[in-house]
């Protein structure tokens, strides 16, 4: 028996998807990926825990079908079904009996066993995700971890009333236009819906690229948290765990609340997404205390190809100061 086929069944985010270890179809992969990639954070670390793995095996030599790469897969897809898309009881009973073959006099055992794995899935992913991540609002993570104001959020150079030629479009710079277009006072959720949609720039987004502007504008108003990767000062925008998973009519539930004027409730759905960069972010512009109407940009500005532009220093006028927010 291939022992590394046997080890990566038994780690559910390994496992193989039909019953047949290492037979599955390119179609079928990426549907399973598509499902997984809807998790948050701590569940993904906890379903690739080594401890995780070493508990289904021993799931397997306890109920003596550890040489069987085909039943030790079986165990995974039970316990990462839990968690994509909450497996019933019932389901796992009749699967544990048919297919693992478990004895009905150690069916509530086996069962025992694998509330267990679920539940170590969720504690060793917890734990995971506190070691790698913070938890902030985008200004505190602002202050702590500058280079995350660098980070591109979109594709598309914007505009700034501020400046005189489109910037890159950095988190920094997609909060200065927020401000400069809706004010630096109290926000609406329906505030912000106008400005995902309406506002001249976000309407040249694509659905990921304005979800993850929402995340962050939604932070800068409410102060909800974000995961932040301590190591690589990004923003992770992976839902956790306990938040619901984002469904495919995301426009349209904000297209909704845009048109009726109702606010949506605040518990925020998020996805899985990954940051768009360069290996080294290039500063747009340094925020300067000028007044408390504005800030003055003072450093170069460099295009998204790495190109240095000559510097200018625009007007003081509709400019937004950062700085009281930032510093």
């Amino acid at each position: 028996m291939n022992e590394n086929l046997k080890k990566n069944q038994a780690f559910p985010h390994l496992a193989s998807i039909g019953w047949i270890a290492g037979n599955d179809k390119k179609e079928s992969i990426i549907r399973f990926l598509v499902d997984f990639n809807k998790l948050g954070s701590s569940v993904k670390f906890g379903l690739a825990s080594e401890k995780v793995a070493e508990r289904i095996i021993e799931i397997s030599q306890k109920y003596n079908f550890n040489s069987d790469p085909n039943r030790i897969g079986e165990v995974s897809r039970l316990v990462r079904e839990k968690f994509i898309r909450n497996i019933r009881e019932d389901e796992v009973r009749k699967r544990a009996l048919d297919l693992l073959k478990v004895p009905s006099q150690q069916l509530v055992n086996f069962l025992n066993d694998y509330r267990a794995v679920v539940a170590l899935v969720d504690g060793v992913g917890k734990q995971e995700v506190n070691y790698f991540y913070e938890k902030l609002d985008i200004i505190s993570a602002l202050r702590k971890y500058p280079k995350i104001g660098d980070v591109l959020l979109s594709t598309n150079l914007i505009k700034l009333t501020s400046f005189d030629r489109p910037v890159d479009p950095t988190i920094k710079n997609w909060l200065e236009d927020y401000i400069l277009r809706t004010g630096s006072g109290q926000h609406s959720s329906l505030d912000r819906s106008r400005y995902l949609f309406e506002s001249e720039n976000a309407r040249k987004l694509d659905s990921t690229e304005r979800e993850k502007l929402s995340i962050i504008l939604r932070s800068f108003d409410e102060k909800t948290l974000l995961n932040v990767d301590k190591e690589d000062q990004e923003i992770s925008f992976e839902k956790d765990s306990d938040e619901m998973e984002i469904g495919e009519n995301y426009e349209a539930r904000e297209k909704k609340e845009l048109e009726s004027g109702y606010q949506r409730r605040s518990d925020y759905l998020t996805g899985t997404f990954e940051l768009q960069g360069l290996k080294e972010m290039p500063s747009i512009a340094k925020l300067a205390d000028e007044t408390k109407k504005g800030l003055i940009v003072e450093k170069n500005v460099v295009n998204l190809a790495g190109q240095k532009k000559p510097e200018k220093k625009p007007e003081l006028k509709n400019v937004v100061d950062l700085s009281e927010f930032v510093e």
